[in-house]
């Protein structure tokens, strides 16, 4: 799936961001070498026919590795062929029953609680790892605001949030919909928060500096394309990972949106993603002592700034309620690596999550507000977002309610035994365990 939701330059910059421009040439060098070696060898070589025998044998040998495969459900070539083939059948099923899906919650939300007015905000971090911020204790200033925000009555930070998955498409799809570890609901049928939210009666929006592949090339533009109002900052369609803009252009980019006195705004951010240097501008480039760490520290504390002037901007508006912010995945930083489901590690899924509430949504939500405290040391994982947004925004359905997921819920179930990551291949509470 990776491959799938790649293009040339993620790969290229990933190349490069991983193993240094010098080696990367190097590499390019010496396969020039060996294909030009390749042509020169084979101008004069000459094969002598195979006997009869050898090719029957080696027809044969074929023949026999091929059934093999076929025949054996649980190899690596046949199993990778069938797990990326469901995988995208249910993107794609995803997407042709959005229909269905709005038919069957415009039904559902009839006889629910539709939420409360004002604006709410969701942001999507990337490749953020909560233990390189210094406000969760790591030594360097990479967060400073946050670090104020720690006092503030009206900010939450929830220490032990891990993520569901370790790439993006995976983890977004959970955290954004319906379906997560712990239920049985078919992705297919798994309603979006935008979906919810639009039934409900809200104005949704899609403001993102992500690279837009199109409408339908995965489940996370499928979710966006519901939105209202959806806009792109990002212009480099499908072929790169360049930004026209750092992150700082989606705050600007506020102040141009119809607002409405019901809304939930969801913010995609570029964040922390590889490669580090291009996320955030020179003037942050406060450290530098250790490569492409210093790097990644740079991108916080530039994602730091961007976020202190967010909620600032958020906070002048007479209808905004509340913020959630949580990154998609963690990224392994502290052992030199990236975010890989196959050499996985559990910095990968440390993500921080943090919530910012208006005294006005805390006067009519004290029950929530206590809850909320009370789970701020609990272990969470991001694909109960959706549950948990849906409890902030006062959304309720008995097809959608899920109160052991929801953290403004006093029935949240944080027995940590129960969490897991990469779809539930790995449990939370070995991570806990080893770190006692």
């Amino acid at each position: 799936m990776a491959v799938m939701q790649t293009n040339p330059a993620e790969a290229m910059s990933y190349v490069v961001d991983r193993t240094g421009v010098a080696a990367a040439l190097l590499l390019v060098f010496v396969l020039a070498i060996m294909l030009v070696l390749w042509v020169r060898v084979t101008e004069n070589l000459r094969l002598k026919p195979l006997s009869k025998g050898l090719a029957a044998g080696f027809v044969m040998l074929v023949v026999f590795n091929g059934v093999l495969m076929v025949r054996t459900h649980d190899n690596f070539l046949v199993s990778i062929y069938k797990e990326t083939n469901n995988f995208q059948a249910q993107y794609d099923e995803f997407a042709k029953q959005c229909q269905k899906r709005q038919e069957r919650l415009s039904n559902a939300i009839q006889l629910s609680d539709r939420g409360e007015d004002g604006i709410f905000v969701l942001v999507i971090g990337e490749s953020q790892n909560r233990t390189r911020m210094s406000a969760y204790g790591y030594g360097l200033k990479t967060t400073p605001w946050l670090d104020s925000m720690r006092s503030d009555p009206n900010m939450l930070l929830f220490d032990k949030a891990y993520s569901c998955h370790v790439q993006t498409v995976p983890a977004l799809t959970y955290a954004l919909t319906a379906k997560n570890q712990y239920n049985d609901i078919p992705l297919e049928e798994a309603v979006s928060l935008i979906e919810v939210a639009k039934a409900a009666g809200y104005e949704t929006v899609w403001l993102s500096n992500q690279v837009r592949y199109g409408s339908w090339g995965t489940p996370i533009t499928v979710i966006a394309e519901a939105a209202d109002q959806k806009v792109w900052v990002n212009s480099h369609q499908g072929d790169t990972l360049d930004t026209d803009y750092y992150d700082g252009e989606l705050v600007s980019r506020l102040d141009s949106l119809k607002k409405s006195g019901r809304m939930l705004i969801v913010v995609h951010l570029m964040g922390s993603h590889t490669s580090y240097h291009s996320r955030y501008p020179a003037e942050f480039e406060e450290f530098r002592a250790d490569g492409k760490a210093s790097e990644y520290d740079n991108s916080l504390l530039y994602n730091d700034y961007v976020m202190e002037n967010m909620l600032e901007k958020l906070r002048e508006w007479p209808d905004f309620k509340g913020l959630v912010y949580f990154s998609d995945h963690s990224e392994g930083v502290n052992y030199g690596m990236g975010h890989n489901h196959s050499t996985f590690i559990y910095d990968m899924a440390y993500i921080p999550l943090y919530m910012y509430f208006t005294p006005a949504w805390q006067q009519t939500n004290a029950d929530k507000m206590q809850n909320l405290r009370r789970e701020t040391n609990a272990v969470f994982t991001n694909d109960l977002i959706f549950n948990t947004l849906l409890g902030v925004m006062g959304i309720s359905s008995k097809a959608l309610d899920e109160e052991q997921n929801d953290l403004t819920s006093a029935g949240y179930d944080a027995r940590v035994e129960r969490f897991k990551t990469l779809y539930g291949d790995r449990s939370v509470i070995e991570d806990e365990k080893a770190t006692e």
